[in-house]
């Protein structure tokens, strides 16, 4: 009976040392970095499906990074593929404690193009008091407001405003912290030549001649080139293309 067992242990035996050594070796150990927290899911990307929420200041283990980037809350990185508890995942690796900015070529002109003398005349700053009055006073143009209330992303119990602006060629988006009397500049949406903008930049323009003055993106789609935050340029910005002619520009700030 004993010799007949002594097969069937072998084997578990030998089957038990072949799924720990396919699991994966852990690269680096670090924590979440994230208030909120940070949702693992099951691919590394934002459409992949959620797996669960690791709490901040949690420790995980990272087992690779991905080879494309993403840009999310203003920060541009790689995806990494992670165990906690037991789970693995993909989370975005800019929310992680060991997280490094990645720059690209010449972030000045970044920063120097979305604070463009025109933007400066319009609002001062983007995050404080009087900033939808502001915009609304200084574009050109007939201009419409649309507002519409939305709870606090924060606390449900809390109701806050966000504003839309519009006018010939420029779209404003304005998120109203109503009970801390903020107000923050989310986004602005440039789609003609209405005003001019800083190293020439003009709607229409074609993708090679946006690398002459940014340099290479630190991402590029079909039809989209990003040039992300970084320690030194706290904005993103979108350039749109079709048919290799650019025909809108997204300058995405950063929202607490």
């Amino acid at each position: 009976m004993i010799q007949k067992s002594i097969p069937i242990l072998i084997s578990a035996i030998l089957i038990l040392t072949f799924f720990q050594g396919c699991k994966k070796k852990t690269i680096e150990t670090t924590t979440v970095a994230s208030t909120n927290g940070l949702v693992l899911r099951d691919g590394p990307k934002v459409s992949s499906k959620k797996i669960l929420v690791i709490p901040d200041k949690s420790s995980i283990d990272i087992l690779s990074y991905s080879d494309n980037t993403s840009v999310i809350g203003g920060k541009t990185a790689p995806w990494a593929e992670v165990r906690y508890n037991g789970k693995e995942g993909w989370v975005f690796s800019g929310y992680l404690a060991n997280f490094t900015s990645q720059e690209f070529e010449d972030m000045s002109k970044l920063g120097s193009f979305a604070r463009s003398p025109f933007t400066r005349k319009i609002y001062e700053q983007t995050i404080g008091t009087e900033i939808k009055e502001s915009i609304i006073k200084n574009i050109p143009g007939k201009k419409e407001v649309k507002s519409i209330d939305k709870e606090n992303r924060h606390d449900p119990e809390i109701t806050d405003r966000h504003h839309t602006i519009t006018s010939e060629n420029l779209t404003f988006t304005i998120y109203e912290a109503v009970k801390l009397k903020k107000e923050i500049l989310e986004a602005l949406v440039i789609t003609g030549n209405t005003v001019p903008l800083k190293h020439n930049i003009t709607i229409g323009m074609t993708s090679k001649e946006l690398e002459g003055v940014f340099g290479k993106p630190l991402e590029k789609k079909a039809d989209e080139f990003i040039y992300a935050t970084s320690d030194a340029v706290n904005v993103t910005v979108i350039f749109s293309f079709k048919n290799d002619k650019l025909k809108k520009i997204l300058v995405a700030y950063p929202v607490d």
